[in-house]
Order: structure tokens, then C-alpha cells, then sequence
């Protein structure tokens, strides 16, 4: 599986800690889907610290979920990181791109949802 796809399913903070931490060194997954659940600025710092775990993933869709301003600022911050570059789209998308994987997903298709309404 290189994909995986999570959105609409009501995921909560507790739910995605554990998937994160369950995904800790898989080197498969590329593209992980989250976007539409009810993610919180809880959930997404831990899902950001943890994300050198997931050394093959290129693709994280986050658009549609619980978190604000501090999400934002969370996702802006690991744009920043040394550790990985990382860029949003104008939906609100992060696509991270490790040192070690520079993969164009994106040269695909449109990897991400057109109906991003964006941070609630």
C-alpha cells in the first residue's frame, strides 16, 4: 500500500496518534489522506513531530479538519524544519518532501481534493 486513504472517517486525536505511531518506520506509505475528520492542533503536532517516521511519505492531505489559526501556524512551522521541507497548497494541503525522497507525486495528477474548504 502507498496510499492511504483516512478522509471522512470522523478520525479523532486519540485515533490518529495511534495510527502515526503504528506507521513509525514504514518506508511503503507516500500519500497519507486525513483530510475531513475531526483533527485538532493536538492531533497535528503529533502527527508533524513524528513525521521523519514515516521516511517515504511525500503527500499529507490534511485539508477540511478541526484545527485553526494553530494548526496553520503548526503546519507553517514545519515548513521551516531542517529536517524536511514542506509546502502547503492553496487548499491548505502540506506536501512534504524529504531530503532523502524528493518524489513529484504531484506530476501524477491533482493529489489533492478540490473541495477544500479550507481550515475550520
Amino acid at each position: 500500500i502507498e496510499t492511504l486513504k483516512l478522509s471522512n472517517n470522523q478520525l479523532k486525536d486519540d485515533q490518529v496518534i495511534r495510527l502515526v505511531t503504528s506507521l513509525q518506520g514504514n518506508d511503503v506509505i507516500q500519500e497519507l489522506d486525513l483530510q475531513y475528520n475531526l483533527i485538532t492542533e493536538i492531533g497535528l503536532n503529533y502527527l508533524t513531530e513524528h513525521l521523519d517516521g514515516m521516511k517515504s511519505l511525500a503527500v499529507l492531505l490534511l485539508g477540511g479538519n478541526a484545527f485553526g489559526a494553530g494548526g496553520h501556524q503548526i503546519l507553517e512551522n514545519l515548513q521551516d524544519d531542517d529536517k524536511s521541507v514542506c509546502t502547503m497548497d492553496e487548499k491548505g494541503n502540506s506536501k512534504k518532501n524529504s531530503k532523502q525522497n524528493n518524489k513529484k507525486l504531484a506530476s501524477k495528477g491533482n493529489v489533492f481534493s478540490s473541495g477544500f474548504s479550507g481550515f475550520s
